[in-house]
């Protein structure tokens, strides 16, 4: 879960990234799916469902396989192939989830300890059911809006004079 006061912005989400803790060879997720969902909650609960709070969540993204080539300290990601609006009031879920029977790479992402449930751990592609961590992933979100006026690189430039 990303905190609205973390994001701090209304618009079009078009990518999400997370950071890479080492360096690791190609790694395949099979049946990867990204979705997005608005949530009143401020911290989740084990129930995926109830985490949405009523909203339901968009499918964003879906990769069979996602690759990741991961270096140390670098960021990889999904581009969003189905828009979803952040609307600025919420807080946002980010679920990931993927199949495999087997995994051969693993990849560590870089964390932090937020101090409140906000990362949902399974292990079966279709749960309904998690266990909590208040250790959380370090995402980076892309938005997409509307272009600066090209009038205003000169005002901007002016500025920083």
């Amino acid at each position: 879960m990303v905190l609205k006061s973390e994001l701090n912005f209304a618009g079009p989400i078009t990518r999400v990234d997370y950071e890479s803790y080492g360096t690791y060879a190609a790694g395949y997720f099979y049946e990867f799916e990204m979705k997005l969902c608005h949530t009143p909650l401020s911290e989740l609960t084990t129930n995926y469902s109830r985490n949405y709070g009523g909203n339901t969540p968009t499918l964003v993204a879906a990769l069979n396989p996602f690759t990741i080539n991961a270096k140390k300290d670098e960021w990889f990601g999904v581009a969003c192939t189905k828009s979803f609006v952040y609307n600025n009031r919420d807080n946002l879920i980010v679920e990931v989830r993927w199949r495999n029977r087997t995994l051969t790479t693993k990849i560590e992402v870089w964390g932090y300890v937020a101090g409140s449930n906000r990362l949902l751990i399974h292990k079966e592609y279709s749960a309904t059911e998690g266990q909590l961590s208040t250790k959380t992933d370090r995402l980076r979100i892309t938005f997409s809006g509307v272009p600066v006026a090209p009038t205003s690189l000169g005002s901007v430039k002016a500025l920083l004079r």
